[in-house]
């Protein structure tokens, strides 16, 4: 009776479900960091929006400013 045969057929198996498992944490590695980038250019999309919008109240207040020195020294 040689057991060599099943033998080869266990470390096989073996090889076979280490290499799964390595693609699985490839594949998790991947879609994480797609999760991360796509949340990041989330994030980076919104500060952008908050600072455009801080901007734009800045350059109101800038104008409605200028107007009211204009409105002051035109009663004079």
């Amino acid at each position: 009776m040689d057991d060599s045969g099943s033998a080869g057929a266990v470390v096989d198996c073996r090889q076979e479900r280490a290499a799964g498992g390595v693609s699985k944490v490839v594949v998790g590695a991947v879609g994480g960091a797609v999760a991360v980038g796509w949340w990041a250019t989330r994030c980076a999309g919104l500060m952008c929006g908050v600072g455009c919008w801080i901007h734009a109240q800045q350059l109101v207040l800038v104008s409605s400013t200028r107007q009211t020195t204009r409105d002051r020294a035109s009663l004079d």
